[in-house]
């Protein structure tokens, strides 16, 4: 499982999860980060990486039940 990350895309080569930063997505004009799983959100880089890993995690035959819960905590 591999993670892409650049300073405006997280990928995976597991999932069609992506993470994507766009410049004009904020309504302040900032910017703000799109994650395919959680439309409707504006994470932080941060939260957007947790979402990408989050569905790559999900994908395993025994996915990680702990690492799941936390990350799902960290994005609620």
């Amino acid at each position: 499982m591999t993670l892409t990350i650049t300073d405006t895309e997280i990928t995976s080569d597991l999932t069609d999860a992506r993470a994507e930063f766009r410049p004009d997505a904020a309504a302040d004009g900032s910017g703000a980060w799109i994650v395919s799983t959680h439309s409707g959100r504006l994470p932080d880089r941060g939260r957007a990486f947790s979402a990408v890993r989050l569905a790559e995690e999900r994908t395993r035959p025994e996915p990680d039940e702990l690492l799941m819960r936390a990350i799902e905590v960290d994005l609620s």
